[in-house]
């Protein structure tokens, strides 16, 4: 049996443990994993038997650029969505000056309309573009992670877990929670050095905040299509007002998460290269 195959054999046993500097050791010995045919010790360990390992056609995919740009793209709308809130109060104003009947000319009227139709363009462009990278990003951060360790759904849940009706209210909060709480696990098997996971705090609000934003959006939404007089004009008015107050701690607690994700994976890869490092030279 060459040293490669006991090695091969010791990552499975139940009594294995690993340090940075010595490799692969006996939890029972204290000895390198160096034995001659068989080991006595030799415990299979079911648990890691059931995680799932990287097969030779399936490789950890490189997510930075992604978690770079879903960061940057959620400030950008953040950045429109404060131009939206002072927009919003401005037309708010002209709507209580025409309910004071105070005048108020066609030009003040049509550059009101102008400036919401812009900000609406540009708010709308952000958030899909926002959406669609920040979805990429998930989905790749997820099926990382099930390369390294058994996880709860499959990679398409990542995406799609945020259409489909009432699935939508729960799946994407559990996989952003699975990340943190597993990628953090990983960590601590590797190193030395605990870290906690402290997140679960933060995603319990990011969630909390992402479900009431929906909320709000949907009446917003329809009162906007019914805004065939200034008292419903006024109420959509002022729940976009509510919705923009809501969505920026909502986004800059996502670019909490995914800054935070990023940090571990990238401690988590580094770890993995010097485990490779030992094994190779051992």
């Amino acid at each position: 049996m060459t040293r490669e195959e006991r090695l091969f054999f010791c990552k499975k046993c139940k009594n294995r443990d690993f340090h940075l500097s010595e490799g692969i050791l006996c939890k029972l010995t204290g000895k390198k994993a160096d034995f001659e045919e068989s080991c006595p010790n030799y415990e299979l360990d079911k648990e890691r038997e059931t995680k799932i390992q990287p097969s030779p056609t399936k490789s950890i995919r490189p997510n930075f650029e992604r978690a770079k740009w879903a960061q940057n793209l959620i400030w950008v709308v953040l950045g429109v969505q404060i131009m939206s809130i002072i927009s919003s109060y401005l037309q708010y104003e002209l709507i209580h000056s025409l309910n004071t009947h105070e005048i108020i000319t066609n030009n003040e009227l049509e550059a009101n309309d102008l400036r919401e139709g812009i900000i609406g363009i540009l708010y709308l462009a952000a958030y899909i573009t926002s959406a669609i990278v920040f979805i990429q990003w998930f989905r790749r951060a997820y099926y990382n992670l099930s390369l390294r360790i058994k996880c709860q759904y499959t990679e398409g849940w990542a995406a799609g877990g945020w259409f489909v009706p009432f699935i939508s209210l729960f799946y994407p909060y559990r996989i952003m929670s699975e990340l943190q709480e597993k990628t953090t696990r990983l960590i601590n098997q590797k190193s030395k050095h605990k870290i906690e996971n402290n997140t679960g705090v933060i995603i319990g609000i990011w969630w909390t905040l992402w479900i009431i934003s929906n909320f709000i959006g949907q009446y917003a939404f329809k009162a906007a299509m019914k805004s065939d007089t200034l008292e419903s004009l006024e109420d959509s008015t002022i729940a976009d007002m509510i919705l923009g107050v809501i969505d920026i701690p909502m986004g800059i607690l996502a670019v909490m998460l995914i800054a935070s994700w990023s940090k571990k994976e990238e401690q988590l890869l580094e770890l993995e290269r010097k485990s490779s490092q030992l094994l190779s030279q051992g």
